[in-house]
């Protein structure tokens, strides 16, 4: 069994992540905030490599892979392709499969909650089942993991809307693929959820220990 842990992410510079937060308290602040999520998701993770996981970071841009790559020298640096979100992920799943993985989980890297408790029982589900979802509050998902290649469920998606959940699942149940979910998770996107994470943060409740 060889597993693949994807995460997600992109430059922390103000204008280029957490646009929805940057409405509402301006892009340096944002940006900011996204910094210290992305660190520390990829602090977390990161360690997972001395369970067997092979941990690569996926960035949006070149200039992101020259940007992380020396930093990180443990973890496989890459770009990902050009495309909506659903393209991206497909091109850096069916990458990994290519190379070998037989299960493959993917991440974001705002979601403050997202340690590797999460990870573990995500690669736990997919002993049983071929697909794992961990829902988001807004209607999609902060995880995705696969066993073997199940990319069709990123058809016909409108990605950013609310309803990106409920039709993956859809397209899972059309194609016979045995899914089930996690603990849902919340990313960090407005205001109020900036609000929470500060209060936890203050309270010593976050980061959650490594395992």
């Amino acid at each position: 069994m060889k597993r693949h842990l994807i995460i997600f992410g992109k430059l922390p510079l103000p204008g280029r992540c957490m646009r929805r937060l940057a409405k509402q308290v301006g892009a340096a602040a944002s940006a900011g905030v996204y910094a210290r999520l992305l660190l520390e998701t990829v602090g977390r993770l990161s360690r997972l490599t001395h369970s067997g996981i092979t941990v690569e970071l996926s960035v949006a841009t070149a200039q992101g892979r020259a940007y992380f790559g020396e930093a990180f020298p443990e973890l496989s640096v890459t770009e990902q392709s050009e495309g909506d979100l659903g393209q991206r992920m497909r091109t850096a799943l069916e990458r990994v499969f290519d190379v070998g993985a037989t299960d493959v989980v993917l991440v974001g890297s705002d979601i403050p909650d997202m340690g590797q408790d999460v990870v573990l029982r995500a690669f736990e589900s997919l002993e049983r089942i071929h697909l794992v979802l961990a829902p988001a509050n807004d209607g999609g998902y902060v995880l995705i993991g696969m066993r073997g290649r199940t990319h069709p469920v990123f058809d016909d998606i409108d990605w950013g809307q609310s309803d990106v959940l409920k039709k993956t699942t859809a397209q899972a149940d059309r194609l016979g693929i045995s899914y089930e979910f996690l603990e849902p998770l919340a990313d960090l996107d407005t205001v109020s959820d900036l609000r929470a994470w500060q209060s936890a943060v203050r309270k010593g409740e976050w980061p959650d220990p490594p395992l």
